[in-house]
């Protein structure tokens, strides 16, 4: 199910697990895209232990006012077209309201988010996935990867900057590789609560890059960003917009 007239250039985050950031870490990409001078549209296909869109912390609401757009309804519902209360995998917390989420409604949301940015004249438009690579997004064994695979953008992937991260982005870098999917490289994100002098967080990027290459290792995580604001100015220098890219089975 491609619909080569949606043939935006694009670029999707996800991660390693839940809680490494994500939301952040596009939040801060959109910002440095926009920078870059070049209009970008937000998605989060589908949000899990939301109970408010409107919340100012809600993760729809950090991307677009990160990406600098006017919170309306409508463009909330542009950036996060399905939303569920309970803090589960998207298809379990649709089945705790009653109902199933089936891929053919995952997907047709995805697209008509895509048009609806399309129609606004954005130049690029940056996704946030769900958890991580293998969380489940639809019924009938549909993941976020079956998402990526379907997109066909380049990927970033956050992982966290600490123990088990070398596992765990090693495994996400090769899943995406199998797909085969362009990975646009990998980014360490501080998050609150681990240690970050301790061995594992002070040399996870050393040891990571001699694993991943030839994958970029984009950012190594060393400070606490206390705002996606404050992360965007951290990760400025790279060029982002030259790692976006249109589907390759477009026309």
């Amino acid at each position: 199910m491609k619909l080569s007239r949606l043939q935006l250039p694009g670029l999707f985050v996800t991660g390693t697990n839940t809680d490494v950031g994500k939301t952040w870490v596009t939040a801060a990409i959109a910002r440095c895209i926009s920078n870059e001078g070049l209009k970008v549209g937000v998605i989060k296909p589908a949000a899990t232990g939301l109970t408010d869109l409107f919340s100012p912390n809600s993760d729809p609401m950090i991307l677009l006012r990160m990406a600098g757009w006017p919170i309306t309804k409508e463009i909330l519902q542009l950036a996060c077209p399905i939303t569920f209360e309970a803090a589960a995998a998207p298809t379990v917390a649709a089945r705790a309201e009653g109902r199933r989420l089936e891929w053919a409604e995952l997907y047709q949301a995805v697209q008509t988010s895509i048009q609806g940015w399309m129609d606004l004249n954005v130049d690029c438009i940056l996704m946030e996935g769900v958890g991580g690579l293998h969380c489940p997004m639809a019924e009938g064994g549909k993941t976020v990867f079956s998402l990526i695979e379907s997109l066909d953008w380049p990927v970033v992937v956050v992982g966290r900057r600490g123990l088990g991260t070398l596992s765990h982005t090693m495994g996400t870098v090769n899943a995406l590789r199998q797909g085969p999917t362009r990975v646009a490289g990998v980014i360490l994100n501080h998050v609150p609560g681990d240690n970050a002098d301790g061995i594992p967080e002070s040399t996870a990027a050393l040891e990571l890059s001699s694993h991943i290459a030839p994958v970029a290792l984009l950012h190594d995580g060393q400070g606490l960003s206390d705002s996606p604001e404050e992360l965007a100015i951290d990760l400025k220098q790279i060029s982002w917009a030259s790692r976006i890219a249109k589907p390759r089975w477009v026309d």
